[in-house]
This record gives C-alpha cells, structure tokens and sequence, in this order.
C-alpha cells in the first residue's frame, strides 16, 4: 500500500524533473542563431511573423523564410487605440500574383481607406502563393493571436495543387496544435537541424514537404494525376473541416469574420483536353465522327448546330470536360447565358486537372459561413454580375483564377460594402467606391512585369493559342532572361509543333535557370527521344525517377526506351505505372497490351537480363 501511495508521487517529481530539463534545454536552443540557420531549407514551417530590427524595432514582419510565397508585411506589434487591424488570407488570387501587393484588392480598399480615414486602418495581405485550405488554417493560427478586428477567407482554388485530404487522426485539433507547438520549439527546430546534417536522407522530402506538419498523411497525390469519386469526397471534405476551423479560430479570438465565395474563369480558360478512351471499336468510332463534326461546327462558328453535335456527343460521354466547355462557349455566343453557366460549371467541375475550385466547394463556403455564423462576400456572383457576357472570363482575369486590375478593383468593392459595416467606417460607401474605381496606381507605376506576359502566354497556350503564346513567353524572357518557367513552357510549344532543336534549346535554358525543375529535365528527356539521343534521354530518366517524380510522360517515354531494347517486362512495369499515375491517353495501354503479347510468344527470349532503374 505504502508502494501504491509512494508512485504518483514519484511520477510527478519525474514529471517535473523532466519538464526542468526540457525547459533548460529549450533555453539554451534559444542561444543559438536557428532562424539564420533555417534559411537554408525555406520548405519546412516556421512562425509567420517575428520581431522586426532596426528601423522595424517594435513592428512584426513577415518571416524571410515567406518571402518566395507571400508578400512582406509589417505593422506595430502593439496595435494604436482607435486603429482596426484587418488580415487577408488565401492563395495566390487573394496575394495579386502576378502583380505586386500594390495591385491586389487588399491595396485598392487600404489605400481608399487610409485617404480618408489616415492612420486609423492596418491591412495586412498574408495570402499565399499556392496555399491550400489546410496551411491557411495554420497561418490563421497565428494570427489570431495578433489582435485582429476583421479577418477576410479568399481560398479554395489550391485545394488539388498540392498534398491536400488527410487521415481523419491528421485532421484533429489536437494534431493542429502538437505542429504548431513543435515548429515555435527551438529545441526541436535545432534537433531538426542536427539530424538533417548527421542524417540529410532523413530529411530528404519533396518540394513542400515539412517534417514539423505532422498533419500531412497525405491521402491525394500532388497534382491529382487522375481523379475517382472517393478522392473528391475527401478533398472536399477536408476543404469543409478546413473552413469549420478557420470559423472556429475566428471565433475564438473575438475578432469579426468574412468567407468568401472564390470566383474564377469560367468561359475563357477551357478545362484539360483528355479524350475518354474507348474500349469497343465501333462505340470509339461513332465518338470520333461525333467529336470531329461537332467540334468543326464549333470552330467554323456555327453555333446552333454545334450545341446539336456536342449534345449528342455528351449523350455518348457525360463527362467529356471539353465538350462541355464549348457548349458553354455555344450558348454564350447565342445569347443563352443561364445555359452556359451550367455548361461551364460542369466543365470546371470536371477538369482531370482542376486547378479552379468547384462548385462543390462554392455550396460549402456559403453552408458554413452559415452555419458558424460568418459573414459572406459573395465574389463569384459579383464577378457574374460584372462580366461583360454574364459568365466571368478575360475581361475580369488574365488567367483560370487570377483577376486583372479591374477584377481586383471589383473584388475590393465586394468585400468593402460587408467590411465597412462591420469596421463601422465612418465615410460613405460610395465614397470609397469612387476611390477605388479612379485609383491609378497601375498607371503611375507603369507596370510591366515579366510575370504578367508569363500568365497571358500561360493562358493562351492552355487555350490552343500557341503563336500568341510564343509572343507572350518571349516578351517575359526579354525583360528577365533567367525566368525558367516561360523558357520551359516555350519550348513545350515547339515540342508539340515539331521543332525539336528549338525546344531542346529552351529546356536546356529552363534547366540553366532552375536545375531542380523536373517537369523541364523531363521535357528535355522525351525531346532527346525525338532526336534519336537515347542514351541521354534514358540517364535524365533515370534521374528523374530516383527523385521521385510521378510523371505519366516520364513513365511512358522510360517504357519505350525499355521496350525498344527489348526489356519487355521492365517497359510493361513502367507502362502499368504510367496507367497507375492516371495516364489518360491509350497509348500506355496500347503498350501494355503489346509487351504482354510479346513476352506471351516468348520473343523477349534470349535477351539481355533486363536493366532496371532507380524508382
């Protein structure tokens, strides 16, 4: 009994021993320069804001370690009396990439504001390039802690760019607030440190990775390379658990809330062209006659006849994302708008690729906001309402998400008539309004930035315009030479109209500039293909695959050079993983079939034991 009575003690002055030493430790971690030594990974995860030196003594800034995804900020770490603090958060839409900060909603409703109310407003923009709903959540927990009046939510368009849906155990709050503790510990940002020197293998992730979120048991492949019902229903309801705690955050710190809906591109950014394959072929040629008639009526302008041909060809294929686009497209030209926002709709929503939010994720924003309480700024209808034709396109965005000036003017609008009333402006709304529409900044500052001619050549490469796009990508390449990605794209064009040399020339100026961009490396690997350079092409490959690249080109490109040195089963491996990664086109099948009929008659016998590459 003595024993019985005698534990809990010693457990507790354990506990408390434990707890000294660790509090020790930490104390001494904190000793040593850690944020200049985590410079040199800028993937892992880090506290959004520190104490400013110098001439920012007394003020937060953004912490470098941001400084490639979001806009440096600063404001006093104490906030005046009388002074409303108001946080932006989101992806790129919300940052005003590929403007500066100056061009984002944020600026024209805080330049409006400080004109007529100086000093007495804080506008911070902390969106983020590529964010996704989960590390908006964790933005949004530090800045809660931050003294907020007014927090605005502009997300949902990243929610399949990057890892995104996670195990129901990664999704806790608990979870939530272990990472959170863990990534403001020195003590663990400096064992980080040290095993990343003793042990880099450990620490070897992929861009983005962090080994400080522990909620990142990843349920949906980077890129969503192929899409299914069941990983759709746990992107969108990580996206719904995401915006219930950003709700919830908010609550919390006392501060006010706004959710808003995400508008996007809808008639002029055409979803990604994959063709459903066929299995029966006389079904696959009647859908080919149904596409070519269809589509040559689109093209020739014929409109009402193509609403007939692409009706009947989506009878043949619901879910054709393409079709539906240019029955969109149809309508809108005839006039029937309500019809082509419906067709439109259904074409974003079945992108294989989607990089704009869906609908599903609309009908969630306004749910919730709802249900928790949060005021709702309805941008995708104010987008609607604006646009020239009704459905929202070129005239409001330069590219599928990405509003131009006057979309980001009407997007401050939108968001100022909820703002004003819940910061009590003392001016009228009109008033402010004027501001924004004559706010000419854009003008003053003549901007002309290589970013912006990459977007409009990223759009119109992706809408089949390929001489605009060239014309676009080499003004960006003019005004900054060492920007890989209109480089890279360049020579994806010339690669598609044939000219292998030119666009082994930019690959090769791609990889100059950026030597860790895989999806380049792996351009340059099919283009020696092409050029008959096999030997190159498979040492990129191989290069590729070790460092853990899930690209289907890749895949299927490593099967033929297999194939052609008659490595039958290792060409079957790379086709059925090619397949397995969402390789859309029959191609890989086609392949697979015929690796299988070759090993089947034996005629891979006699050759060479089969190489096999890192993967």
């Amino acid at each position: 009994m003595n024993i019985l009575k005698r534990w809990p003690t010693r457990l507790l002055i354990g506990l408390a021993v434990a707890t000294s030493f660790l509090l020790i430790l930490e104390g001494g971690a904190r000793l040593f320069p850690v944020d200049s030594w985590e410079g040199v990974n800028p993937n892992l995860s880090y506290p959004l804001f520190i104490p400013g030196e110098g001439q920012f003594s007394g003020q937060f800034v953004t912490n470098p370690h941001f400084r490639r995804t979001m806009s440096w900020q600063s404001f006093p770490q104490v906030k005046a009396p009388g002074t409303q603090r108001v946080f932006f958060l989101g992806g790129s839409a919300a940052l005003g990439w590929p403007g500066p900060i100056q061009m984002a909603f944020s600026s024209y409703l805080h330049r409006a504001l400080g004109s007529v109310s100086p000093g007495k407003f804080e506008v911070i923009n902390v969106a983020a390039m590529s964010y996704g709903s989960h590390r908006v959540v964790d933005l949004l927990a530090d800045i809660v802690g931050l003294d907020p009046d007014l927090i605005v939510i502009w997300s949902g368009n990243n929610e399949y760019v990057e890892n995104n849906a996670f195990s129901s155990y990664g999704r806790t709050v608990e979870m939530r607030w272990l990472q959170r503790w863990l990534r403001h510990s020195y003590l663990y940002r400096f064992i980080r440190l040290g095993l990343g020197k003793v042990a880099p293998d450990l620490l070897s992730l992929p861009v983005g990775g962090d080994i400080t979120d522990l909620r990142k048991f990843s349920q949906v492949r980077r890129g969503m390379l192929g899409r299914s019902v069941e990983t759709d229903q746990r992107v969108l309801e990580n996206y719904r658990e995401n915006l219930r705690q950003m709700a919830s955050l908010i609550q919390q710190s006392g501060a006010k809330g706004v959710f808003c809906t995400v508008p996007v591109n809808l008639s002029g950014w055409a979803p990604t062209n994959v063709a459903p394959i066929q299995t029966d072929p006389a079904t696959s040629r009647q859908w080919a006659e149904a596409w070519d008639r269809s589509f040559s009526l689109w093209k020739q302008k014929r409109y009402a006849e193509a609403v007939d041909g692409l009706s009947h060809l989506l009878g043949l294929t619901t879910e054709y994302a393409l079709a539906h686009y240019l029955l969109g497209d149809s309508f809108l030209h005839l006039g029937r708008i309500d019809e082509a926002q419906a067709a439109f709709d259904r074409a974003r929503d079945l992108d294989i690729r989607p990089v704009r939010a869906l609908t599903s994720f609309e009908r969630a924003i306004r749910e919730i906001a709802a249900d928790e309480g949060m005021t709702l700024v309805d941008l995708e209808g104010a987008f609607a309402a604006a646009s020239e034709s009704g459905v929202p396109g070129l005239d409001l965005f330069l590219d599928y998400v990405h509003p131009n000036e006057i979309g980001h003017k009407l997007a401050a609008i939108a968001i100022l008539r909820d703002t004003a009333r819940l910061l009590a402006v003392p001016n009228p709304v009109p008033q402010l309004e004027e501001l924004i529409v004559n706010d000419d900044w854009a003008k003053r500052n003549s901007y002309d930035q290589a970013d912006y001619f990459y977007t409009l050549g990223m759009t119109q490469f992706n809408n089949g315009n390929f001489d605009a796009a060239e014309q676009a990508y080499l003004r960006a390449l003019e005004i900054a030479p060492d920007y890989s990605e209109p480089a890279g794209n360049l020579a994806a064009i010339y690669e598609l109209q044939g000219d292998f040399l030119k666009a082994r020339k930019f690959y090769e100026r791609a990889l100059d500039n950026d030597p860790a961009a895989l999806q380049y490396a792996a351009g340059l690997a099919k283009v020696l293909s092409r050029l008959g350079d096999h030997a190159a092409a498979h040492k990129i490959s191989e290069q590729i695959l070790l460092q853990g690249l899930v690209d289907t080109n890749i895949f299927i490109l490593v099967g033929h050079l297999e194939f052609d040195e008659g490595h039958f089963r290792t060409a079957l491996e790379f086709f059925r993983m090619a397949v397995d990664a969402g390789a859309s086109d029959p191609e890989a099948q086609e392949m697979i079939n015929e690796c299988n009929r070759l090993m089947g008659n034996n005629i891979g016998a006699g050759v060479p034991e089969e190489r096999r590459t890192g993967r």
